[in-house]
């Protein structure tokens, strides 16, 4: 199949944008909600967007047309002109709340999410869970 034309990138771009503004109530109420009740501390779910991060960190990841919409969603939040500007906008889309648009993970902890396979990530962010259970 031939790759898709920056038309056709664009078009599926802004759907993909449009879906994600319109279903940030729906994500706020099925899963952002209930989870504050699940996890007051908030602690669960900011190890959960960390793990998410440092897996945008492996080789490749960006590559593909979601993890580069995300991407570059972030780097635009995370710059301050775009935060100030467009920064209810870009998080909107995103359908998440600004902290979780922060970089969460260590500049070390990106780095070595990097050299770990996908398998190594999920056995340690398993081992976290772990202790975080036993605490």
């Amino acid at each position: 199949m031939p790759p898709p034309t920056l038309a056709e990138r664009a078009s599926g771009a802004k759907a993909f944008a449009a879906m994600l503004y319109y279903g940030q109530p729906f994500f706020r109420e099925v899963f952002f909600a209930p989870m504050e009740l699940v996890d007051p501390t908030g602690r669960r779910i900011m190890e959960a967007f960390k793990r998410v991060q440092m897996i945008s960190a492996k080789p490749g990841v960006t590559d593909r047309p979601f993890g580069a919409f995300m991407q570059g969603l972030q780097n635009a939040y995370r710059n301050p002109v775009g935060r100030a500007l467009l920064g209810g906008l870009i998080t909107r889309i995103a359908g998440m709340e600004p902290r979780f648009m922060e970089q969460i993970p260590t500049e070390a902890e990106m780095e070595n999410a990097r050299g770990l396979s996908f398998e190594e990530l999920a056995d340690e962010a398993l081992a976290v869970k772990g202790e975080s259970a036993r605490a």
